[in-house]
């Protein structure tokens, strides 16, 4: 059987890849949301002076980023899932 190209791993080991996908949204969810978190605390002393894009930005990146991972945690596991149902044919 062939090798994953993406990850360069086999295809019996692309089992895991859906779950931790989805801890990596997590993960930059939480680090995005705690950035922005932090830099509005640091722009409470000058609210009028605030550039809110600026402030906004790691949210908008972060957001981006937990998008493209749950997408890829939709087929991550693809080649795993096609190597398990060419062993054992699915019977209906």
């Amino acid at each position: 059987h062939g090798t994953y190209r993406l990850l360069g791993i086999q295809e019996s080991e692309t089992g895991f890849c859906t779950h931790y996908a989805c801890h990596g949204a997590r993960l930059v969810l939480l680090i995005s949301h705690g950035a922005l978190l932090l830099a509005v605390a640091s722009a409470l002393d000058r609210p009028e002076e605030a550039d809110w894009f600026a402030l906004f930005t790691p949210v908008w990146v972060g957001d981006t980023m937990c998008t493209l991972l749950v997408a890829m945690s939709w087929v991550a596991s693809c080649p795993y899932i096609a190597l398990c149902m060419e062993e054992t044919p699915t019977r209906i």
